[in-house]
């Protein structure tokens, strides 16, 4: 189930996850969301078995 808007949701919430890394390596400031990477909060061997079934 879910609507278009709980995808939309997640995929923010993701992205707000996968910046909590990159954000704390970086000087103090204000970032725009242009300038975070794209990237999985999880571990790459975790990230490739999640949609494997």
């Amino acid at each position: 189930g879910g609507t278009r808007a709980d995808g939309g949701n997640t995929t923010a919430a993701n992205r707000l996850l996968g910046a909590l890394n990159w954000l704390a390596e970086q000087k103090p400031g204000i970032y725009d969301g242009l300038d975070v990477p794209m990237q999985s909060a999880l571990p790459p061997e975790v990230e490739a078995t999640r949609w494997a079934d």
